[in-house]
């Protein structure tokens, strides 16, 4: 199930359960996430949520871009690598 998630502090901009969250809102598929992190968006003052009508679903998937799939794959991967994986220019290549 899509949610529609915002900011409702003065900042205008809050994070929470590993996610950013502003005034402007986004979208956020309930399936991705941990049962704690859905635990911690239900309990936080912070946030507006809710169901997100038709049309913000209809908008969000057409944003998707192709390999959307293996991008969502690669988000959730990249955070249990090692942190010495990564080179100061980034992900170190060839390295056996």
């Amino acid at each position: 199930m899509l949610v529609f998630v915002q900011a409702t502090n003065a900042a205008g901009r809050f994070f929470r359960a590993g996610l950013e969250f502003t005034s402007e809102g986004r979208l956020i598929d309930l399936s991705e996430l941990t049962e704690d992190q859905r635990a911690q968006l239900n309990a936080e003052p912070n946030i507006g949520l809710r169901e997100a009508t038709e049309d913000e679903v209809a908008a969000f998937e057409a944003r998707q871009p192709e390999g959307s799939a293996l991008l969502e794959e690669l988000a959730k991967v990249i955070p249990s690598l090692p942190a010495d994986a990564f080179g100061a220019a980034g992900p170190k290549v060839g390295d056996a």
